[in-house]
Order: C-alpha cells, then sequence, then structure tokens
C-alpha cells in the first residue's frame, strides 16, 4: 500500500514538474524560477519519501522528497505569484512557509522537521459518547504569514478523531496560541464557521472537548398533477445555492427524497425537475415532522437569442437565473447554459411568472438584471462592446514613463454617500509606462487608480460603461507617505512592526491583538534599523496602527505628522475568573472590548477580544491596548445550529488598563439571581420560536468608576483630530439571558440596583438567516432589591409575568 501511494504521488510530481518545465521552455526563463528545496529531521539528516505538499497560486500538489531528501520545481516569478510548502507527517511537526511575489521566491530552503508536541481533544455526542471519524479543521486567529520564515502549520484538515471520539496534532508552537477549530461529520450537525478561540490549556492536556448534536431528517416525495412520481427532481434546502449551510438530493424511482443531518429552524425548500415548473417552501424544520410532498406543474418555455451590438449571435454566452421570486435556489444544473451556434439558449422547465437572468461571454460586457416571462415569442438579449482603458503613465516632472506601477480599479456603487470601492484582489501589474484595462461588467461608473512606489497616487475621472475605448493618461508627481523610526517600549529599534492604516473607505480590524488579513491590502514593516515609509496618502484622515511583539500604538494622521517618530507602549493583559455564585463556570466565552462611537466618515480601527474559560472558571486577554476595557461574557441565543446565531454581552465589568501591567477580574459570583415569564398575547394566532429571543437588563445609574474612562474616551476623539460634541457615552453594567423553551428566563449573580429590561423576540431564521426586525418586544424597567445572606441560598427572585407587545399579527414567512 504504502509503494502504491508513493508510485501516486511520484506519478502527480512527475505530470506537473512536466508541465512547469514545458511552460518554462514557452515562456522563457526569465519567467520562472529553479527552486531546490530539502527536508531534513531533528538531526539534521535527509528524509527520503516525505510528501511536500506545494501550491504555487492556485494550484496545488504533492510532491515527494528523493532519497537526499530534496525536491526540485520551477516556479513562476511574478510580481503577483504565490508559492506556498508544506509538511504533514505523522512522526513530526506540521509545517509551513510562503512567499508572495516571485522576487522573493529562494533558490534554496531547507524544511527541518521537529518532534514538537501534541495538542488535541475529545468529540462526543450529546449523551457522551465518543464520535469516530469526525474531520478537525483548524485555523489560527489572525495569524500573519512571514515571507520565508518556516512556522508551525496549524491550518486546515489535520485531524480526524479514532474510536474514542479522540484526536491530536503535533505542533512545535512554544507560545499560546488562538486556535479556532471546526468539526464536521455526515452525521452530526455541523457549523458552517469556526467557532471562538479553543482553550489552550485544555488543547495542551489533550482534554478539549466538543459536543455534536444529531441532525433531523426532513423527507417527502414529488409527484406530478396525476399523483405519478418524479423521479429525478433536484431538491435542494437552503437560502442560496452557493450557502456553506446548503442540502441537496435527487429524488429516486419513486419521487422520495430525504435530506439528512438537518438543523432544526425555518428552512426554504426547493424543488425543481427537467420539464417542469419549479417550487419553493418555507417549512419549519423540527424532529416527528410529516412528510413533505410536492406537486409540480407542466414547465413552460423560454428561448433566449443573444447577439453583438450588430446584430451577430453570440455562440457560448453563458446564460444564468439569477433569482426567482426574489430567491436565488434554482439548481444551475437546469438553469444556467450556453448558447449554441445560432445564439439560442432555450428551456423547457421555468415557472410562469417572471425569472430575473444574467448573460455574459468573454469579450463584451455582462448583461444583469433581465427580467423576463416564458413566452412562445423569443427575448433578445444585446450584449454591448466592453470597457477599454488604456493609457500612459509618465513622471510629471520628467515625462519619462514609469517603468513599475500597479493598476487598480475602482468601482461606484450608484450612491452618493458611498465611497469608491477599490478592487485590490484585482490589481494588475503596469510596466514601461503602459496600461491596458477591460472592464466587462456593468456598474454606475468605473475609477481607474496608478499607485506607484515613491510617487503620489493618482485617480481617474468617473468612467461610464457605455464609453466604448478610452485614453486616460497619468502624470504621477514625486511624494510619498510619512516615514519616521520606530522604537520598543524600552527605547531599542524595533524591527518587523506592522504598520496597517484605515481609511474612510477601508477599515482595520485587530482580533486577540492579531490583525485580520484583507486581500489585496498593502502592509508596511520596519527595516532592521526601526524605519518605515507609508504610501502617499490623499489626506491626513487616516489612522495607523503600529504591531509588534513588544508593544503597540495607534494615532491619527495629524498626530503621526506631527511626530513620526513613534515609541510603542507595551501590551497590557488581563487575567480574571468568572463564577455563578461561588462556583467557577468553565468553558464559558468571555469577549473584551472598548466603547467607542462610530463617526461617519472617518476611519475605523476596531479592536476585540474573545477568550475561553478553563475547567477552573480562568481566562486570559494578552497585547491588549492600554486604555479603559469592558470585558463580559458573550451570552448566545438564536442558535440556528449551522454555525449562525445572535449574541450580547452579559455581566459586563469596566478595567482600567495600563500598559506593561496585568488587571484582575472577576465576573460574576456576587449578587442575586433572577427569574422571569414571558408570555405572547392570547389573541395572537400563531406558535413562536422561543429561542429566538433575548432578555437584556441595563444599569439606570451611571456607575461612579468610570468617569475616568470617558474622559480618556473623549481626549482620544479629539487627539484623532474629530471634535467630541456629542454626549460621551456612558458605562451601564449590563446582563443578558436567552430564553427557554417554556418562555422563561434566569441570570444569576445580578447586583442591586434599577434597570431597563428590554425583551425581543425574533422570527424563526429562514436556513439560517435571522430576520433582525423583531416581531415582539417590551421595555420595562425592573427592581433587584439587596439580598439577606440567607435569600441568596434560597429561590431566585421572582419579577413575574410580562407580556409582549407584537409588531406583526403573524410572523413574516
Amino acid at each position: 500500500m504504502r509503494s502504491f501511494c508513493l508510485f501516486s504521488l511520484s506519478l502527480v510530481a512527475l505530470l506537473v514538474s512536466c508541465c512547469l518545465s514545458a511552460t518554462t521552455v514557452a515562456q522563457g526563463d526569465s519567467g520562472f524560477k529553479y527552486i531546490e528545496v530539502q527536508v531534513v529531521g531533528p538531526d539534521g539528516k535527509p528524509l527520503a519519501d516525505v510528501a511536500v505538499d506545494v501550491k504555487i497560486d492556485e494550484m496545488e500538489f504533492p510532491m515527494p522528497t528523493d532519497e537526499e531528501g530534496k525536491i526540485s520545481l520551477n516556479a513562476p516569478s511574478g510580481a503577483k505569484s504565490r508559492l506556498q510548502l508544506s509538511v504533514k507527517h505523522a512522526d513530526f511537526a506540521a509545517v509551513s512557509a510562503s512567499w508572495q511575489g516571485g522576487e522573493s521566491f529562494p533558490k534554496e530552503f531547507s524544511i527541518s522537521l521537529e518532534k514538537g508536541e501534541p495538542i488535541g481533544g475529545v468529540v462526543l455526542d450529546e449523551q457522551g459518547e465518543p464520535i469516530e471519524g469526525v474531520k478537525i479543521e483548524m485555523r489560527e486567529s489572525g495569524k500573519a504569514e512571514t515571507n520565508g520564515e518556516l512556522q508551525p502549520l496549524l491550518r486546515g484538515h489535520l485531524a480526524t478523531t479514532d474510536v474514542n471520539g479522540q484526536w491530536q496534532v503535533m505542533t512545535k508552537a512554544k507560545n499560546e496560541l488562538q486556535l479556532l477549530l471546526k468539526p464536521s461529520h455526515e452525521e452530526y450537525i455541523n457549523n458552517a464557521s469556526f467557532g471562538s478561540p479553543a482553550n489552550w490549556e485544555q488543547l495542551k492536556n489533550l482534554e478539549h472537548k466538543l459536543v455534536l448534536k444529531k441532525g433531523i431528517a426532513a423527507q417527502g416525495r414529488v409527484t406530478d398533477p396525476e399523483g405519478e412520481a418524479i423521479a429525478g427532481a433536484l431538491v435542494f434546502l437552503g437560502q442560496h445555492r452557493w450557502g456553506k449551510n446548503k442540502k441537496e438530493t435527487i429524488t429516486d424511482e419513486e419521487g422520495n427524497f430525504r435530506l439528512n443531518n438537518v438543523s432544526p429552524s425555518n428552512g426554504l425548500l426547493t424543488v425543481a425537475a427537467e420539464g417542469w415548473s419549479p417550487q419553493f417552501r418555507t417549512i419549519q424544520i423540527q424532529r416527528e415532522m410529516p412528510s413533505i410532498d410536492f406537486q409540480l406543474q407542466p414547465g413552460k418555455s423560454i428561448r433566449i437569442l443573444v447577439t453583438d451590438p450588430d446584430g451577430e449571435p453570440l455562440g457560448g454566452a453563458g446564460v444564468a437565473v439569477e433569482n426567482w421570486r426574489g430567491k436565488q435556489t434554482l439548481p444551475q444544473e437546469l438553469y444556467r447554459g450556453e448558447t449554441d451556434a445560432d445564439g439560442i439558449w432555450q428551456s423547457e422547465s421555468m415557472p410562469a411568472d417572471e425569472v430575473v437572468f444574467s448573460v455574459f461571454v468573454r469579450g463584451h460586457m455582462s448583461s444583469r438584471n433581465n427580467k423576463l416571462v416564458a413566452s412562445n415569442q423569443p427575448h433578445t438579449i444585446v450584449l454591448p462592446w466592453p470597457l477599454i482603458v488604456s493609457g500612459k503613465v509618465v513622471e510629471a516632472e520628467s515625462g519619462l514613463p514609469l517603468e513599475k506601477f500597479d493598476v487598480v480599479q475602482g468601482i461606484d456603487w450608484g450612491n452618493r454617500n458611498q465611497q469608491i470601492h477599490w478592487e485590490r484582489y484585482n490589481t494588475k501589474p503596469g510596466a514601461n509606462g503602459k496600461y491596458r484595462m477591460e472592464f466587462t461588467e456593468p456598474r454606475a461608473g468605473h475609477y481607474v487608480r496608478i499607485e506607484a512606489e515613491g510617487y503620489r497616487p493618482e485617480v481617474s475621472r468617473v468612467i461610464r460603461d457605455d464609453e466604448g475605448e478610452v485614453t486616460v493618461n497619468f502624470k504621477l508627481e514625486e511624494g510619498s507617505g510619512p516615514s519616521g523610526i520606530i522604537r520598543t517600549p524600552d527605547g531599542q529599534l524595533a524591527e518587523g512592526v506592522e504598520l496597517l492604516v484605515a481609511t474612510p473607505e477601508e477599515q482595520v480590524a485587530v482580533y486577540n491583538g492579531h490583525a485580520q488579513q484583507h486581500e489585496g491590502r498593502p502592509t508596511t514593516k520596519t527595516d532592521e534599523q526601526g524605519r518605515y515609509q507609508l504610501p502617499f496618502f490623499e489626506t491626513n484622515n487616516i489612522k495607523v496602527v503600529c504591531r509588534h511583539e513588544t508593544g503597540y500604538a495607534q494615532l491619527s494622521g495629524k498626530q503621526l505628522e506631527a511626530t513620526p517618530n513613534i515609541t510603542l507602549h507595551a501590551w497590557a493583559a488581563v487575567e480574571g475568573t468568572v463564577q455563578v455564585g461561588d462556583q467557577p463556570l468553565a468553558n464559558e466565552s468571555v469577549q473584551l472590548y472598548f466603547n467607542q462611537r462610530y463617526e461617519q466618515g472617518a476611519p475605523q480601527v476596531h479592536w476585540s477580544y474573545t477568550a475561553k474559560t478553563d475547567s477552573e472558571g480562568k481566562f486570559k486577554f494578552e497585547r491588549v491596548q492600554g486604555r479603559e476595557a469592558i470585558v463580559g461574557r458573550n451570552v448566545r441565543f438564536g442558535d440556528m445550529g449551522q454555525g449562525g446565531f445572535m449574541s450580547s454581552h452579559s455581566h459586563t465589568v469596566p478595567v482600567p488598563l495600563i500598559p506593561g501591567q496585568v488587571a484582575k477580574v472577576q465576573i460574576g459570583g456576587t449578587g442575586w439571581s433572577i427569574k422571569g415569564q414571558i408570555l405572547i398575547p392570547k389573541n395572537y394566532g400563531a406558535n413562536v420560536s422561543w429561542n429566538m429571543g433575548s432578555v437584556q437588563i441595563y444599569e439606570q445609574n451611571v456607575s461612579v468608576n468610570t468617569g475616568g474612562f470617558f474622559q480618556a474616551l473623549g481626549r482620544a476623539i479629539a487627539g484623532g483630530g474629530r471634535p467630541n460634541t456629542s454626549q460621551k457615552p456612558t458605562f451601564r453594567r449590563s446582563y443578558a439571558s436567552a430564553i427557554d423553551a417554556e418562555g422563561g428566563f434566569a441570570i444569576t449573580d445580578v447586583l442591586p440596583g434599577q434597570y431597563q429590561m428590554t425583551i425581543q423576540l425574533h422570527a424563526a431564521p429562514v436556513s439560517g438567516r435571522p430576520n433582525w426586525q423583531p416581531i415582539g418586544r417590551l421595555h420595562q424597567q425592573i427592581t433587584v432589591p439587596e439580598a439577606k445572606d440567607d435569600e441568596k441560598d434560597q429561590n431566585p427572585h421572582d419579577l413575574g409575568e410580562f407580556t409582549l407587545k407584537m409588531t406583526k399579527p403573524t410572523p413574516p414567512n
């Protein structure tokens, strides 16, 4: 078996190598770089027959090492090329290295494998029984890859549970990591997204626990008007056809279908079959649900003729249904295709009412939002010629062509208050003072932006779809953004400081101290002497975030202009416990955030932190700014079982943070438990989903110990160059609770005082997409009295019954 696997790997590598070599001959040596990689063990000796996973741009393949532990390949060396090398071996810690830009690709690279230490846990069902065969995917929160640095590989599918439900991964990570986990198994409900960071202590002790829930089977039958079975009908459960949580199947010879492992919720079920008119229906998915039956009507006929502006038919043009009755669930197998040689696309499976089509083909402007109804007469759609923008890019002073620059496409969405959207992921390189761009998607307007190192960027006028071929020349003036030197908190030159720039168009998000990656956005790092050079910005309405292992800084454009040399602040940290009464609360999600106002038209920087408590109720936040923060529990409600949920903060506590120091905090542990019962008006003629509701209470009296925080917040806003004319935000202690299946709620450890209570109830979600408009709500003042010591140990304080005010007579469909 091992020989067969190695033969397969060798064959794949040989084929890829041949393809790469052939491409090298065709394009010339200047377009490729020869790379030799060697894999060695902890003793420095080469390791043979080790699979190196190679990813070049979007192409991925394994290559086995030879007797000298080596592989060799030719990689495209273009400015936008990307190379990634990974090794996953059962006996060693998984590692990877990546390079962005062909110029940085090495000629030689050594991958040294180490034994590492295991991390892992167990996956159980709701009865506490182990689940075998669960795939464990990982992602490191906020991980920023460094060009050419060999790093622990903790990304993707790295483990599968054994018969005892246990899994483990070898890693050489020395410090605590923020790992996100996503389990998946065909017989259990799987989250579409990664959850909150796993507890590192539990992972190191191989004690991390995940619990999966069994899904529900939704089944039914599809027939024609006479009750005869329709075999091969496509059955689709989901809000849109490319959703992560979709379920699909086809009917058998008897017209029956079954969708396994479905989450309890309201779902959109669509049925379509060749020659029949499609149907969809919103269904309530619950255990012991009745059969879901569909009776399809004969399909209607539609013919679409696609031509160019001269009336010539366009063969091979793509035709696709975008939506029907506002839904995007019609399967592409039946409702997407290409025109024939005569420019005709036709279907006999259409509904009788209006359907929205898109039509597209290379070399023409696409046509969107075509509203058509089935008819005996063909519909004609004319595809315009593309918009082509080209021109010269020269130095303003000398008039000489720029040898190297970037061309960025911009979109005008047609909204006066909306900024230009720059498609940085689609940035094209320009050379020798010339560029050419082809636009094939209709927009309200298009822009071209030219950027070059050492020059001020230039932006074109707005260009419309119907302008044909346009010449736009650019003269770039020399210029650059702020530059200076960054030092660590103890005054040393800081190498490798990451600088992130937020503008009104592009925000910066920092999660658990790590910057979230924004595709295509340029990043700046300091050199060995701590020097940085930012690109030119048209305005100083920016915010700059500096991140380094020793500390951080955040400055406005005006502050940076006045003080370009920066000394970092040491990171602060928070250590705390979560309690219910005198008992620690394990595996609880805790969040840290900063209370700041949103400012229209201002650059936004969002800092947020999430952690989970360990078995002793302890948690820790590191790499935190040294300013006033708020820490609290994260209460989830409206859980659809598909990775989607709503949440609210509870038991919030203000925490003053000082750079370089660790703050201590306790959440819960004091106060009195409260409870209440929520009722629906008697004349409300429909059922509700209580799991879609929440109870939130906010302290009415301002906490006396928070003035310093808001004075600091006002100074920070003023320091950013924006007058703070609005009333300062006021910290109010808050608590929250989900609602149980009977409409009850309970909150532990509530401090005495006057509170404003808000109860909200939402409609049940449709395929994991909640309706954010409440169908019922109530605002009420409540009082939590001072409790005597003997009362705390007795029953919770009963607030009584509360009847919701419904905003709709019946839940929305």
